[in-house]
């Protein structure tokens, strides 16, 4: 039997993640998981905003896990994955955490500067950030795109069908 694909799509808030993962696969004929969403999600950004490393990252490997175990499909579009977890952590527990993956799923990194970031999120009933929230995390997003790459997609810069046609293509590589 042949093995589960994975494809991921990652990023900040307001990037488009979800909108994309959700046309990608659909396109695929793929299932899409959400495997920090909910309650365990906020369970896992708790623990990472308290400093329990360890827990948060081993709590999301479960999740991610749990996510996979629950679908047939051959193809798994994963509406955040590892770089969610790591932009959580301490940057010097990258490498030490990441031994832990030992192959990391295909993945794109969604983009969009912080003007676009900060207007689409405006736009939604959650909980709303200061700008430096989102520096620091578009930095974080930028600091593990250099360090162990990723596919990056720029959101702000092309149409929502411009981006599925590019992800559709980019997916075509693994499946």
């Amino acid at each position: 039997m042949r093995s589960k694909i994975s494809l991921v799509l990652d990023g900040h808030d307001g990037s488009g993640k979800t909108t994309l993962a959700t046309a990608l696969a659909h396109k695929l004929n793929a299932d899409y998981v959400q495997p920090f969403h909910g309650a365990t999600g906020e369970l896992l950004l708790w623990s990472a905003e308290r400093g329990n490393t360890r827990f948060a990252f081993e709590l999301a490997s479960h999740l991610i896990e749990k996510a996979l175990s629950e679908t047939e499909a051959p193809i798994v579009v994963f509406d955040r994955h590892w770089l969610t977890v790591l932009s959580l952590l301490p940057e010097q527990s990258w490498q030490e955490l990441l031994v832990t993956w030992e192959n990391l799923p295909p993945t794109v990194l969604c983009w969009a500067g912080l003007k676009t970031t900060q207007a689409r999120l405006a736009c939604r009933t959650e909980k709303q950030y200061p700008e430096s929230y989102h520096r620091d995390y578009l930095r974080r997003y930028g600091s593990l795109h250099h360090r162990f790459g990723a596919t990056l997609l720029r959101t702000d810069r092309q149409t929502m069908e411009e981006c599925v046609d590019e992800l559709v293509n980019w997916a075509k590589k693994f499946t």
